[in-house]
């Protein structure tokens, strides 16, 4: 896993190397069991159909921004309903998936503020990756309690 340097918001680094895939997963809405995955929009129906093929649940979301330029769509993954189908292993074989079919490609994984390039990543780390998001996400709902009583 080799770390690459940290970069703040407006994260496309595209615009620096065309041979590039950033995906970003991020905590969807804190009250619920959801991820929001972020990549290029070009990659959208491949995504969209792998999720489908996996039997994760999912939906498209809209972000109002003006500098908004990635598709955004929030993954059902978290939780003990979606333990069997789908799931962290199911997200872990769609992103396996897709980069295997795009193999003269880069791809970065950006999960919180840590970046990885993940060219050449097998299922199994990928599924180390996605395993402590859980816990993040629970972090980030903690401290979002905390700060509204606060």
């Amino acid at each position: 896993m080799n770390a690459l340097p940290l970069r703040r918001l407006a994260w496309n680094p595209r615009t620096v190397d065309p041979d590039l895939i950033p995906l970003l997963i991020v905590p969807g809405h804190l009250g619920g069991d959801t991820l929001q995955l972020r990549f290029p929009p070009e990659y959208a129906r491949e995504i969209l159909q792998l999720l489908d093929e996996h039997e994760i649940e999912h939906g498209t979301v809209l972000e109002l921004s003006a500098t908004t330029v990635d598709w955004i769509e929030e993954v059902h993954v978290l939780g003990t309903a979606v333990a069997g189908a789908g799931g962290l292993t199911g997200l872990a074989d769609v992103i396996t998936a897709f980069v295997r079919r795009h193999d003269k490609k880069r791809f970065v994984f950006k999960r919180g503020s840590a970046e990885i390039d993940a060219t050449g990543y097998s299922r199994k780390d990928m599924e180390k990756l996605l395993a402590e998001l859980p816990d993040e996400k629970a972090r980030l709902k903690d401290e979002t309690r905390k700060r509204l009583s606060e």
